[in-house]
């Protein structure tokens, strides 16, 4: 659990096997992985860790529930700006897009 904890320690999001590379970092094999599963799962039922949903691969993608304020709603480390201040003026066009019907 320390592994797991110490693997998740800054504002960042981690899936499961990502979370067993971190702690067994000479490669880790399918009881590596089992034991970091049962430690999250143990983390997650004390309230320490938040499950984000999962990745393309379907597995769990986790955070430390201290450090869930600092991720937006995707998961991805928020820098206070949004998508139409990216867009700027020209994001109109997009918005206009994705709402046609045709």
């Amino acid at each position: 659990m320390r592994g797991v904890l110490g693997a998740l320690g800054g504002p960042v999001k981690l899936s499961t096997p990502e979370i067993c590379g971190a702690v067994f970092p000479h490669g880790g094999t399918a009881a590596h992985l089992s034991s970091v599963r049962r430690a999250l799962r143990v983390l997650h039922a004390e309230g320490v860790v938040c499950c984000l949903g999962a990745d393309l691969g379907g597995f769990k993608v986790w955070c430390l529930r201290s450090r869930r304020h600092l991720l937006d709603a995707y998961g991805q480390p928020h820098g206070g700006v949004t998508l139409g201040e990216l867009l700027g003026t020209r994001g109109n066009w997009v918005t206009r897009a994705l709402l046609s019907s045709r």
